[in-house]
């Protein structure tokens, strides 16, 4: 198996949508092998600048240009009211849930909340570089 030349880089507002798979994936809500949709609220919550998984939270693992992993992570200081917002965007969310779950990071922290690679790029190293970066 040889190993593509793989760039480490900040998201853009332009991938968005393959940041909401990576989400809804690491929360078993979406399967890059069977699925092609995108889910528009989720898009929609990358796409923005102050929400848990904005595009300015997260890092690209790239192939030629074409995003294959993803890593989002913040500060624990923007938590809770980046929380509330993502949280509000988002149709169907239980809020009750969302109370009784707690804070999951805080002041001090940094919080590594997403990782996803496209399943045909996995054995590669790209979780591992990611998480380097």
């Amino acid at each position: 198996m040889t190993k593509p030349a793989i760039v480490i880089r900040d998201a853009t507002f332009e991938h968005a949508s393959f940041i909401g798979k990576c989400v809804l994936a690491a929360m078993d809500l979406y399967d890059f092998s069977i699925s092609a949709a995108e889910n528009p609220d989720t898009t929609a919550v990358c796409g923005r600048k102050d929400t848990l998984y904005s595009y300015k939270n997260s890092r690209l693992a790239m192939i030629e240009d074409v995003p294959v992993g993803c890593l989002v992570s913040y500060p624990g200081e923007i938590y809770e009211e980046a929380r509330r917002l993502t949280f509000s965007l988002l149709p169907g969310v239980d809020k009750g849930m969302l109370e009784a779950s707690g804070a999951e990071t805080g002041p001090g922290e940094f919080y590594l909340d997403t990782l996803a690679v496209v399943p045909a790029y996995r054995g590669y190293g790209i979780g591992r570089m990611l998480l380097q970066d």
